[in-house]
């Protein structure tokens, strides 16, 4: 199982933690969670998901063609409401998202917003094992918001 705990929000972006089978694999990047969702702008909204493999998507034949046969398809998010096309990708900042994770080895916040680092790379280290559950007869991935709020103190006059 695939687990997507987010753990922190800036302006535009959601900082997550993967794991699979309990184990941290890298940070998630996504868009901001939204009560209302936005086209390209929104996080999935928490819950359980399948996971698949998708092989004829134009993403699919991207990666394909830039990392060969090592890359079978996109590993896709499947089945939530409301969102097509969901699918753990390379990127750097919210701008690349589209509504879908990113992964990064390390992160870091600029202009209020969370950015994520080493994503080529930290991609082609978690993919075989995403690639490993979503080709599983009970492939799933749980979303979980486990956002950290600023504590507001107010005072009595």
């Amino acid at each position: 199982m695939v687990t997507l705990i987010r753990i922190e929000e800036q302006i535009n972006t959601t900082l997550s933690k993967l794991f699979i089978a309990d184990e941290f694999m890298c940070y998630a990047l996504e868009d901001r969670i939204r009560q209302q969702k936005v086209y390209g702008r929104t996080c999935i909204p928490e819950g359980v998901y399948p996971l698949r493999v998708n092989k004829t998507s134009k993403m699919a034949a991207n990666y394909r063609s830039r990392f060969g046969k090592v890359h079978e398809g996109m590993v896709e998010i499947h089945q939530v409401p409301g969102f097509l096309g969901i699918f753990f990708h390379i990127g750097n900042s919210h701008k690349d998202t589209k509504g879908c994770p990113l992964l990064g080895a390390r992160f870091s916040i600029k202009d209020n917003d969370f950015y994520v680092f080493d994503s080529r790379r930290t991609y082609l280290r978690v993919y075989p094992r995403l690639l490993e559950v979503a080709e599983s007869p009970h492939g799933i991935i749980e979303v979980v918001n486990h956002i950290k709020r600023p504590q507001v103190f107010t005072a009595k006059i």
